[in-house]
Parts: structure tokens; C-alpha cells; sequence
């Protein structure tokens, strides 16, 4: 491993009772009073000079035993969640692609989209290149605006800039180059479109002088096309239209994207698929909060649980514990190393220079 890491020598009788002890002193950041400098490092002797409770060894291996035990039930609960959390996001994308190329008359006649991954589309839609639904604009030396990004799962979002984990890239501190976005207008990261890092704009603001801003022509109600453009369905264009070598920067070509077809139905067909996209996602968006929360509540369950087992305010000696599988333990790792990663959050922050 790295250099920056260090290396010790295990001198407790049983590694795993270590091990759940120093994993519940740093859930609950314990090990703060002995940072160091701005990028709080933890100094090697300041970090000897630690106490750590030794309860005799046949207690040490039934507390490990027992930890491992519970900590792979709740990790399971945990996994079982997530795993939901994924179906139910997917179950989103699905309503949306089928919307908004097949749309809600399951009984319209179709034609050839001419597309083979989308297939079929309703006869009387309309199909427009998107050169004929946008267009270009820059406007600039508007720093008194907020600080907008797009990213992969919500397109244009307001920037937190007060959020260091957030901010890793670099802001200058002349934003008069930045460009305009206007509520309705759609903004793209070309070097990640290929992901979905784009979207029709919420609020108006500035972005990287680096991304590119359309307006609308009109043709297409701004919902459905930001519901539509950032489907399965439409994705792979982008993807197909983008070229590079930097794995994670492919950049788009605009010419290639101008040609990308678009599948427009009627007005109110517009209207109403919007409204049933937003319907259905309400149901899902609730399930997915819910099993969010009880992501949280089991995390916090098995931190205090942690706690009150290896500093010995929960008595555990005299409970049968039955044998954890290797792999049982492997996944409390995993899930340790995840912790913070309960929806994903939300796509990588995209560059900004």
C-alpha cells in the first residue's frame, strides 16, 4: 500500500475485537482531539500513545464473535435495501423510456423509429433533428448569479459553495467569463454528455465557460424534452457522438449531436405524459425515502451496538453465537468502506475549469 499509510503490528489477543473497537471509535470520530494541521493527520506517536480498553482474551473473541455475528445480519438488511433502492430507480428510468417513446395509448399504431435500440414509436410522432430544437448561446459577465453544475443524476443542480467535499474542483475568483443559464434553457457538459451530464435548468445561474448553454425553439414542451433527453432511450446518442482517449472525458461532437433525432408527440400528449411521469415517480421517490431512512436507522443501530458492546456497557459473555461465514465477514468491510453511499449520490462533480 501507499506510503502515506502505517503499518502496525497486532498485539491484542483476538484482531477482531481490534478491529470492531477502532471501527466504533472512528464512526463516532473519537480520534479528532488528535488531529493534526489542516489535512488532519493523525501523528504515529500521538496515535501510540492511544488507550484501548484489553477485557481478558476469551471476552475479546466472544465480543468479536458476536459483532461479526450481528454486524453481517444488519449489513444484509442494509444490502437487502440498497439493492431496492437500485430497482426502484431503474423502475423510474423504465416508465420514463417507455413514456417517452412509446407514450401512454397502448393501443396507438406504431411506425419505425428508424433507431434500432428504441424500435417502434407512435405513427403520428413527430421526429425533429436537434439542431432544429436548440440554439446555441453565451452570455456572459454575470457573477452576481449563483454557482450552478450539472451532474449525471439530477442534470443542472445549485452548487453549494460553501461545501468542501463538494468544491474539490477549482473557482476562480473572476466568475465575469462564466456562462449564463436561464430557468428553461438546457445546459450540457460536452466532455460528459456521454454519461447524461446534461438537463433543461430549474434556476438561473452560471456555469463553466467550459459547458455549453441552448435555448429552446419552442417546438417541444421543456419537461418532456428534459424527461426525454436524459432517458435510456436518448443517452447512447450522446455517447455515440462523443469521441476521446481520457477515460471519463470523451468529448462530444456537436456537429455529429445536431443530428441526433428527436421523437415529439402532440402538445397535450406532451402534457400528459409529463404528468404521468411525475404521478409515478411521486409513489417511487416515497419508497425509495423510506428505505433510505431505514438505511440510516440500522447504520446508527449497529454504530451504538458497536459502542456499548466493545466498551463493555452491553454484557455479551453469556450468549450463544453461532459461526459467521467468510464471506459474511468480507461484507462488513464492504459495507464499512460504503457507508456514506446510501443512494448514490448523486453522480460525480463534473469539471468546472
Amino acid at each position: 500500500m501507499t506510503g502515506a499509510y502505517n503499518v502496525y503490528e497486532n498485539k491484542s489477543p483476538d484482531s477482531r475485537y481490534l478491529y470492531h473497537y477502532y471501527l466504533s471509535i472512528d464512526e463516532r470520530k473519537l480520534l479528532k482531539p488528535i488531529y493534526t494541521g489542516l489535512r488532519k493527520v493523525i501523528q504515529q506517536d500521538r496515535f501510540l500513545r492511544v488507550r484501548t480498553p484489553q477485557p481478558p482474551e476469551p471476552e475479546q473473541k466472544q465480543i468479536a464473535r458476536f459483532l461479526d455475528w450481528k454486524t453481517a445480519q444488519i449489513n444484509k438488511f442494509i444490502r437487502n435495501k440498497r439493492r431496492l433502492i437500485e430497482l426502484l430507480k431503474e423502475q423510474k428510468q423504465n416508465i420514463i423510456n417507455h413514456a417517452v417513446t412509446r407514450g401512454l395509448d397502448p393501443n396507438v399504431k406504431l411506425k419505425p423509429s428508424g433507431v434500432e435500440w428504441i424500435g417502434d414509436i407512435p405513427e403520428h410522432w413527430e421526429i425533429i433533428k436537434l439542431r432544429n430544437l436548440l440554439k446555441p448561446v453565451s452570455t456572459r459577465n454575470r457573477p452576481d448569479l449563483p454557482l450552478l453544475s450539472i451532474v449525471r443524476e439530477k442534470g443542472v443542480i445549485v452548487r453549494d459553495v460553501d461545501d468542501l467535499e463538494e468544491n474539490h474542483n477549482f473557482i476562480p475568483d473572476d466568475l465575469s467569463n462564466y456562462k449564463v443559464v436561464l430557468k428553461g434553457q438546457f445546459a450540457m457538459n460536452k466532455m460528459k454528455a456521454w454519461q447524461g451530464s446534461y438537463g433543461i435548468s430549474e434556476f438561473d445561474g452560471i456555469v463553466s465557460p467550459a459547458y455549453i448553454v441552448f435555448d429552446m425553439l419552442g417546438k417541444v414542451q421543456p419537461e418532456f424534452f428534459h424527461f426525454a433527453i436524459r432517458s435510456k432511450a436518448y443517452v447512447p446518442f450522446f455517447t455515440k457522438a462523443s469521441d476521446g482517449v481520457r477515460i471519463g472525458q470523451w468529448d462530444l461532437s456537436i456537429p455529429r449531436m445536431k443530428e441526433i433525432p428527436f421523437f415529439i408527440p402532440t402538445p397535450d400528449e406532451q402534457d400528459e405524459i409529463v404528468s404521468f411521469i411525475k404521478e409515478q415517480h411521486t409513489a417511487i421517490d416515497q419508497a425509495i425515502t423510506r428505505a433510505q431512512r431505514e438505511i440510516e436507522l440500522m447504520r446508527e443501530y449497529r454504530t451504538r451496538l458497536i459502542s456499548d458492546v466493545v466498551t463493555g456497557q452491553v454484557d455479551v459473555r453469556g450468549i450463544e453465537v453461532p459461526e459467521v461465514a467468510d464471506e459474511e465477514l468480507l461484507a462488513l468491510e464492504e459495507d464499512a468502506a460504503d457507508a456514506d453511499d446510501v443512494i448514490d449520490d448523486e453522480g460525480e462533480m463534473d469539471e468546472t475549469d
